[in-house]
C-alpha cells in the first residue's frame, strides 16, 4: 500500500492500492536529486503501455465481487520524450488537439498538483489559448510526473520536449487510455533520469524493481486524474497480463494459465456516457430490490471465478455462455444500451459471443473471437453496417515496453505537429468560420428581401 505521505497532499485519503508499489529509497533519492546539469548530448527515450480489458465483472467488482481484467497487448500509449537546450517545456498531445509551449522555470515553481492546476489556469486565462478539459486532465499529471521523477530538466539551461500519441486505443472509451498514459510517461522519464545519471546501455523491458517505481508514480499520476483510482488499470498496463481482482477483501491473483492469444474484436459505439452516473444507478436499484441485485451481482461474481477455474483449457462454446451470460445479467442492471445489443446481435449471427465492457451504457463492445480470420470477416461487415471503428487485438500481452527511438525520429515527430502549423490551423478555421458567418448572413438576407418583395 502507498503510504500517505507519497500521495499528492490534496489526494490523500483511505485509497487502497492493488498491489504494494512503495519505490525503491535508493531510487527514489537518486531522481529526486538529480544535480542541475548542462547536457553535452540530447537524450531521447520511449515507451509504451497498453491499455486494459474488463472481461468479465463489470459494476459486480464495485460491491466487492471479483472481476477479470487483461491488458491490451497491442492498444497502447506511447510516450516519448526528449532534453532541449532552451528552457522551454514542449508538448504535443496530437489526440487531444494539443500544442503547447512552457518555461521550464515557471513549471518548476509548481510542486503539487494543486499548484500545476493554479499555474495552468493562470496560464490560460492570461493568453488567447485555450484548452480542452480532457487535455488539462492529461496536462496536471504529466507535469507533476515530471516535477517527480525529472525536476533536472526544469531550469533555463535545458528544458524537455514530450510526445504522447495513441497506437489505435481510443482515448475516453472505458479503455484504460489514462493509466497506459500514465504508465507510458512514468517508464519514459524513469528511463530519461537513468541516462542523465548514468552511461548505462538501453534495454528493451524495464527491471522488476524499476516496474515497480513506474507503477508507484503511475498510481499517483491515476490519482491526479480520477482521485480515488483501485490500481486495477495502472498495474495491469505496467505488468501486463491478466489478473484476477477483487477489492473487498483485496485480492489481486495474477492468471498464469490465461489462454495463447485470445483474440477478441472491440467496437467503439462513439456514445458518450458517465460512469459515475451509471455506478450510482446500478447502487439506486439495488436500494429497490436488494434481494434480485444481489444475486446478479453474485452470479456476475460466479462468471469471473468459473472463468478463474477453467481458464487454462476453456472452450470456445463454454466461453461464449460466460460472456452472453454475462451480457444478460449487466442488461438486467440497466447498464446495456440498444447500439450495445444490436451489435451482440449482429456478431452472434456469426456464432461471436459479445458484451459491453467497462462501465456499458454506452463505450466499446468486446467480441470473443474463436480466431482471427474469422474476425476480419465480420470486422468488414460490422464496419460497413453500422459504420464503427472496430479493432482485432490479443489481449493478456506484455504491459510497459522502453522502446528505441532515435534523435531524428523524435524530431519529425515534434515538426510533424509544430506549435506555428497548429497557430495557423487555429487561424484558418476562425478565418473560414468568420467568412462562413458572412455568407451565411449574406443569404439569410436576400432571402428575407425575396419574401419581402413576392
Amino acid at each position: 500500500m502507498v503510504n500517505d505521505n507519497d500521495r499528492p497532499e490534496f489526494y490523500r485519503g483511505d485509497t487502497e492500492v492493488i498491489s504494494n508499489v512503495k519505490p525503491n529509497k535508493q531510487s527514489t533519492n537518486q531522481i529526486n536529486n538529480i544535480p542541475s546539469v548542462k547536457l553535452e548530448n540530447t537524450i531521447t527515450c520511449s515507451a509504451s503501455a497498453p491499455g486494459k480489458l474488463i472481461l468479465f465483472g463489470e459494476h459486480a467488482v464495485v460491491h466487492s465481487k471479483p472481476a477479470i481484467a487483461a491488458s491490451l497487448s497491442n492498444l497502447r500509449i506511447r510516450t516519448s520524450v526528449q532534453t532541449r537546450r532552451d528552457g522551454k517545456i514542449l508538448i504535443q498531445m496530437p489526440d487531444l488537439h494539443l500544442f503547447l509551449e512552457l518555461d521550464a522555470e515557471d513549471v518548476n515553481t509548481c510542486k503539487k498538483g494543486e499548484d500545476i492546476r493554479h499555474y495552468l489556469d493562470t496560464r490560460f486565462t492570461s493568453s488567447s489559448t485555450s484548452i480542452e478539459t480532457s487535455a488539462l486532465m492529461a496536462l496536471v499529471p504529466l507535469i507533476y510526473l515530471i516535477q517527480m521523477i525529472v525536476p533536472a530538466v526544469l531550469c533555463k539551461e535545458i528544458g524537455l520536449s514530450v510526445y504522447i500519441s495513441s497506437t489505435e486505443l481510443p482515448v475516453g472509451a472505458g479503455l484504460g487510455s489514462s493509466a497506459a498514459f500514465s504508465v507510458a510517461t512514468s517508464a519514459a522519464l524513469l528511463q530519461l533520469c537513468e541516462h542523465m545519471t548514468s552511461s548505462l546501455p538501453m534495454i528493451k523491458k524495464p527491471t522488476d524493481k524499476e516496474l515497480e517505481l513506474i507503477n508507484h508514480y503511475a498510481y499517483l499520476s491515476e490519482q491526479l486524474i480520477h482521485g480515488s483510482p483501485s490500481g486495477i488499470d495502472n498495474t495491469i498496463s505496467c505488468f501486463g497480463g491478466a489478473v484476477y481482482f477483487q477489492k473487498e477483501p483485496l485480492l489481486r491473483e495474477v492468471i498464469k494459465d490465461f489462454p495463447d492469444n485470445l483474440t477478441i474484436m472491440l467496437t467503439h459505439t462513439t456514445i458518450p456516457r458517465s460512469t459515475k452516473i451509471l455506478v450510482s444507478k446500478v447502487r439506486e436499484k439495488k436500494d429497490q430490490y436488494p434481494l434480485v441485485i444481489e444475486g446478479i451481482f453474485e452470479s456476475i461474481g460466479g462468471i469471473s471465478r468459473q472463468f478463474l477455474q477453467e481458464a487454462s483449457s476453456i472452450t470456445y462454446t463454454r466461453l461464449s455462455y460466460l460472456v452472453q451470460t454475462n451480457q444478460l445479467l449487466l442488461q438486467a442492471l440497466g447498464v446495456s444500451h440498444s447500439a450495445i445489443e444490436n451489435i451482440c446481435a449482429f456478431t452472434q449471427q456469426y456464432g461471436i459471443a459479445s458484451k459491453l465492457t467497462g462501465a456499458g451504457g454506452g463505450g466499446c463492445v468486446v467480441s470473443f473471437l474463436p480466431d482471427k480470420e474469422c474476425g476480419y470477416e465480420v470486422k468488414r461487415e460490422l464496419e460497413k453496417k453500422f459504420k464503427l471503428p472496430c479493432w482485432i487485438t490479443t489481449i493478456g500481452g506484455e504491459g510497459v515496453v522502453y522502446e528505441e527511438i532515435k534523435d531524428e525520429e523524435m524530431n519529425q515527430l515534434l515538426s510533424k505537429h509544430s506549435i506555428r502549423k497548429r497557430n495557423d490551423d487555429v487561424k484558418r478555421y476562425y478565418r473560414n468560420a468568420v467568412i462562413g458567418s458572412f455568407v451565411a448572413v449574406g443569404i439569410s438576407g436576400l432571402f428575407w428581401c425575396f419574401g419581402k418583395k413576392t
